[in-house]
């Protein structure tokens, strides 16, 4: 860099450096490093460069962003250049270190002429609501569309009344009243639409679709007579169309076992699909179950479902390893996992041959959330910190670990947190130092992870935790840079499309759980113990609890746990060498109990384990390199039932899982 010139960079271009196909209409941005001296950048200085010299437009400039808007729509399959040059200064005064150029080429113009037609030809199961739509390449003409230029037409040939409206590059027919079940219908747009610049349809067309079906089942999980079902596997049902909720319940749609007896749980309708969340959290082995589903659910539209089913299912034989807790360590050099066995006291026992190699390398640096089971507690994944991978062991029916595989590379640096998808099989890996969120899947049966390459960056440097909440189509971070929380919409495959954040730049938050039902996040404040809370319910914004933050008396929270109720939130404090423990309200309100917190006897400790009963409570405390094993009352008061102990850890002990049936 030349003296007395600045360091600021362009951070980002739009479009992209290289960029092909970009739209006649697209805005041009750039952003800087640092705050840059917006009165610099001018017509002169911010141009976009085409084959005739620059485009014509309006600059706006801010603190750190220029945008030009041209007077035009940029012309079509060319290549234009983005020229800042040394006449943009910083704040402080000092110019560009040199003039910078980005090419971008738009894309070829076609002919006006139809790219989609809605519902697509030969479409079955389209809703009776539905609209009848034909997008053409470019803005329509409204002056050439008429009543007669988009018609639909029953099995006899008549048209079926409507009003039909261009909107755009669309028109779009908008029947009087919703079509018939289960019909053929056939549309067809004239070709004597025009384009708005005045060109012509070369031809028109004509096309069939067929409504839905009465309210029928389509497909059930499991599947009728299916042996060897998992111990977490969802039940499922799905609908020809959207179910109105209303009509599920313990009556409509029941369970029972091999017994006869009733399976508690609740719903989720999502549209055409009822899911049904056993209430004890997993089957039980080698039973079968019977699932009814009665003619008296209904759809939205107040059709009852045409006929009723009644299948069964038998879950895994086993054999299964009992309960048992593992935990992970960091430091420089082979991570490990210790294991112990859950005598019948709540005590630990170690395996006579842990710890367990995860073929990876830590760090020195104390993250959490290091170990995760999956698949029916048939695996243990782990985090290496050191080595930025995961690894994936078999939990052995002794209690033991049989490492499959190792060196899964994440894509950015030092994982940190490990988040399981409640539903499908496919986890998100939050990376503390790459600063990005990756997607792995992962097979059942054979424990095999696979990193999908897809994962998105964060908006806030290091995340710190994860979370796929249940009954939810959305992952969470926390930072512990900020205090922020962002949001991630899950879309198809699993990707993760960015849906909000929520910036909090006086708190640092750390491990974030989720209430049953996913509709209430809680997330500890690193420096002050307090307990921020969010509502996350599906379909509407994420929010922040009108009286959030909630007091805490610990100090460097780092890890959380809540009960299967949602009634009782447990934080590692590792800074006060302590475990929090708070009453959660209906509302999410969060009250630290008296007496709270409770001691360890161990010092920093770093993740919590809570059994599935709520009974138990599993400290690994990270500098003291031991385990502290808690009873729960049912009011939430911790009980130190058996002093921490090493069992075997020679580094920090930095993430724990429970594995239980």
């Amino acid at each position: 860099m030349a003296a007395g010139t600045s360091s600021a960079k362009v951070v980002s271009v739009d479009p992209a450096p290289g960029s092909q196909d970009v739209r006649l209409e697209s805005l041009v941005s750039v952003s800087f490093s640092i705050p840059m001296l917006a009165s610099s950048i001018s017509d002169s200085s911010f141009q976009v460069l085409g084959p005739d010299g620059p485009v014509a437009g309006r600059i706006t400039a801010g603190s750190r962003f220029a945008r030009f808007e041209p007077d035009e729509e940029l012309a079509d399959d060319t290549t234009f250049e983005i020229a800042l040059s040394t006449e943009i200064r910083d704040a402080g005064g000092s110019p560009l270190p040199e003039r910078l150029v980005f090419e971008f080429r738009t894309v070829a113009r076609v002919p006006f002429q139809i790219v989609s037609l809605s519902p697509v030809d030969h479409q079955s199961f389209v809703e009776r609501d539905a609209l009848v739509e034909v997008r053409f390449s470019e803005e329509v003409d409204p002056e050439s569309v008429g009543d007669a230029t988009l018609q639909v037409r029953g099995p006899s040939g008549i048209r079926i009344s409507g009003d039909v409206r261009p909107i755009g590059p669309r028109v779009i027919f908008f029947p009087a009243e919703p079509f018939e079940l289960e019909t053929e219908l056939e549309a067809e747009i004239l070709g004597d639409v025009v384009s708005k610049r005045g060109e012509a349809l070369e031809e028109g067309a004509v096309w069939s679709f067929e409504t839905r079906p009465p309210l029928r089942i389509v497909s059930v999980s499991p599947a009728p007579d299916e042996m060897e079902v998992g111990l977490g596997k969802l039940l499922e049902v799905r609908f020809t169309t959207s179910i109105d909720p209303g009509t599920i319940n313990a009556s409509t749609f029941s369970v029972e076992d091999e017994l006869g007896r009733s399976i508690p749980g609740a719903f989720e309708v999502d549209r055409h699909i009822v899911r049904f969340f056993n209430g004890f959290g997993r089957w039980q082995a080698a039973r079968q179950y019977t699932v009814t589903v009665t003619d008296e659910i209904r759809d939205r539209d107040g059709f009852a479902l045409e006929e009723g089913r009644v299948w069964s299912f038998r879950t895994l034989e086993g054999p299964f390893p009992p309960r048992a807790v593992y935990v992970s360590t960091s430091g420089t050099g082979a991570t490990l996992v210790a294991a112990m066995h859950v005598q019948a006291d709540g005590r630990l026992e170690l395996h006579p041959n842990s710890p367990f190699s995860a073929n990876g390398t830590g760090t020195t640096e104390t993250l959490i959330d290091t170990a995760a089971i999956c698949c029916d507690s048939r695996y243990l994944i782990t985090s290496n910190a050191g080595s930025s991978d995961l690894s994936v062991l078999r939990l052995r029916g002794d209690d033991g670990l049989q490492l499959i595989a190792s060196g899964i590379k994440t894509q950015g640096a030092r994982p940190s947190a490990i988040a399981l998808d409640p539903i499908h099989p496919r986890l998100y890996v939050s990376t503390f130092l790459g600063n990005t969120i990756d997607l792995f899947r992962y097979d059942e049966i054979s424990g095999e992870l696979m990193a999908t390459g897809s994962n998105i960056a964060t908006t806030d440097p290091r995340p710190f935790s994860a979370l796929v909440a249940p009954g939810s189509d959305r992952v969470f971070s926390t930072f512990s840079s900020k205090g922020s929380l962002e949001v991630w919409q899950v879309i198809a495959g699993g990707q993760l499309l960015a849906e909000d954040f929520l910036p909090n730049a006086t708190a640092s938050l750390t491990g974030l759980v989720a209430a049953p039902g996913g509709q209430t996040l809680f997330a500890p404040d690193f420096a002050s113990g307090d307990i921020h809370v969010f509502t996350a319910a599906p379909g509407q914004p994420v929010t922040v609890h009108p009286e959030s933050p909630f007091a805490g008396r610990g100090t460097g929270a780092v890890d959380s746990a809540i009960s299967a109720d949602g009634s009782l939130l447990f934080v590692a404090n590792r800074n006060s060498h302590n475990v929090s423990v708070f009453r959660i309200a209906l509302d999410g309100a969060a009250t630290e109990l008296p007496g709270s917190p409770f001691t360890t006897l161990g010092s920093n400790p770093n993740a919590l384990a809570l059994s599935k009963s709520g009974e138990l409570l599993y400290v690994a405390n990270g500098s003291t390199r031991d385990v502290s094993v808690f009873s729960v009352s049912t009011d939430g008061v911790l009980q130190l039932i058996d002093a921490p102990r090493s069992y075997g850890l020679s580094r920090f002990a930095s993430g724990i899982a429970l594995s239980e049936f």
